[in-house]
């Protein structure tokens, strides 16, 4: 994967180095990351899929209102 910006060095450098994330050549990841997102080859969800695919979903109750402060409320 291509990198952005410029190799770190000094201070940053140092500090990345004493991650327990740090790999020698760079950050490794605590969480595999799933096949579908790896596979270049795959395709990308649309957005409307990732919002709406699946089950519906609602919440188990009614959700509480808050009304905002008074000062919040009123016209600028």
């Amino acid at each position: 994967m291509k990198s952005l910006g410029k190799k770190s060095q000094g201070a940053r450098l140092e500090r990345m180095k004493a991650s327990p994330l740090w790999a020698g050549d760079g950050f490794r990841n605590l969480h595999p990351i799933i096949p579908g997102l790896r596979d270049p080859a795959a395709a990308m969800p649309t957005i409307k899929e990732f919002m709406c695919g699946g089950e519906r979903r609602a919440p188990p109750r009614t959700l509480a209102l808050a009304r905002p402060p008074r000062c919040l409320a009123q016209a600028c």
